[in-house]
């Protein structure tokens, strides 16, 4: 029962409503645009060089390498992570 509450919760999050449609439609565009000229194989750091280019060339600033902290729905820090964060121009 348990699962399928989280279930529920995870399907809840994905019907949420997109803020910023046509920044979210360039960066898929930029995602699209890198996977169709690298392929796969590539290590991590390949596909961010590109991903950053490649929005870059589409007008997108962005503030690499940002330091996250995730935060538990009890409000306890469960740790941090590295994101790629673009900004309107």
């Amino acid at each position: 029962m348990a699962q399928m509450d989280e279930f529920r919760e995870r399907s809840e999050v994905s019907a949420l409503v997109i803020i910023e449609k046509e920044l979210s439609y360039l960066i898929m565009q930029a995602a699209l645009e890198v996977y169709n000229k690298l392929g796969l194989g590539f290590p991590e750091s390949i596909y961010e060089e590109a991903m950053n280019r490649e929005l870059t060339r589409r007008g997108v600033a962005l503030e690499r390498q940002k330091k996250l902290m995730y935060i538990s729905r009890e409000r306890k820090s469960v740790g941090f992570f590295w994101i790629i964060l673009p900004m309107v121009v």
